[in-house]
């Protein structure tokens, strides 16, 4: 009792801060709570300039992270967007394919029946030659 006693006394003498000497006032085992102020009259209340800089430095924070949540949304939803352009076009791609293997089937097809007529009109054209 007698330590925790003087080291409130310490503290408050040292820095000579409002906080300090406020800790020293609260139950045993409870910390200060600092309550939303409005500018440097609000801060002065509860630890003057360190608290602004700490409160500044928390806006900045909140700032960046409100920041980081955006885009992070953003790349999210440009992500879903993206990830269905690519099936989209992984599907025409596939239908595309698949229209060409057919149209290549057909080629190989008409080709083997062009070569099929020639040899049926050489075939006729000798046939008729010996006749004459």
């Amino acid at each position: 009792m007698v330590k925790k006693k003087n080291l409130a006394a310490a503290a408050s003498s040292t820095s000579g801060g409002a906080a300090a000497k406020a800790s020293s006032n609260l139950p045993k085992g409870s910390a200060p709570m600092l309550l939303p102020s409005s500018g440097a009259a609000g801060a002065a209340k509860f630890g003057g300039r360190a608290c602004t800089r700490r409160l500044s430095d928390l806006r900045g924070v909140i700032s960046s992270l409100e920041a980081f949540a955006s885009q992070f949304t953003s790349l999210e939803a440009d992500k879903v967007r993206l990830q269905k352009e690519v099936n989209s076009s992984s599907l025409k791609l596939k239908d595309a394919n698949k229209i060409a293997a057919a149209a290549r089937q057909e080629v190989d097809s008409l080709k083997e029946e062009l070569i099929k007529l020639k040899e049926r009109l050489k075939e006729e054209e000798a046939s008729r030659l010996p006749a004459r």
